[in-house]
């Protein structure tokens, strides 16, 4: 697989997870899924599932009400030494890419096309990183 052909396919399940989080309203007992990624899980998601395989390429994506910056907050403290790349997105929004290293990521987003979505993340374990 080409590192164009990995970014489209961690670009796909950041869509993907994006709408699965701002989409999705399963029952207040089962709104937040476990995250098999091993990666911290923000602690106020109103929604979140893993998808993938645990064994291989597997992403974490949640969505909370807490501001953009709350959740970057969050995440600067509980990855220590990680300072994320502040970018746009696709979405027209602000974009923090904690990029550890190769298939390990964590990226904090906001979409403000999508009505009342909040602050978006994406975990990701053992799956291409997507570049720039």
């Amino acid at each position: 697989m080409t590192s164009r052909q990995s970014a489209r396919a961690v670009l796909l399940a950041l869509i993907v997870g994006s709408f699965v989080s701002s989409v999705w309203r399963p029952a207040a007992a089962a709104g937040v899924g476990p995250n098999l990624t091993g990666l911290p899980t923000y602690p106020n998601l109103k929604s979140g599932a893993t998808l993938g395989n645990p064994h291989a390429c597997t992403f974490y994506s949640g969505s909370s009400m807490d501001s953009f910056n709350a959740v970057v907050a969050w995440y600067r403290a509980h990855l220590p030494g990680q300072t994320p790349a502040m970018t746009k997105n696709v979405y027209g929004g602000t974009q923090a890419d904690f990029g550890m290293h190769a298939g390990t990521q964590v990226v904090v987003f906001t979409s403000p096309s999508v009505k009342n979505a909040g602050t978006s993340l994406v975990l990701n374990k053992g799956c291409p990183k997507a570049s720039s």
